[in-house]
């Protein structure tokens, strides 16, 4: 079963995941991934969906690496 935080619970609770990258290939394939999970999509960033979404969960490293030089 893959791990990824929070991503599987979100699945189990059936809620719907969009997945947005810089590259399409991550995305997909992170989609790929928990999609038999539940109901998961991939797109590039550029190309997020105008839509709005509940909950927008920013999972870059860059948070991490500014907290890391205080």
């Amino acid at each position: 079963m893959p791990r990824k935080g929070v991503l599987l619970p979100l699945l189990r609770a059936q809620q719907n995941i969009v997945i947005a990258n810089r590259t399409l290939a991550k995305a997909q394939q992170l989609a790929e991934k928990f999609s038999p999970y539940g109901n998961i999509r991939a797109v590039e960033l550029s190309q997020l969906p105008a839509q709005s979404f509940d909950v927008i969960i920013n999972a870059t490293s860059s948070g991490l690496l500014a907290a890391s030089s205080n």
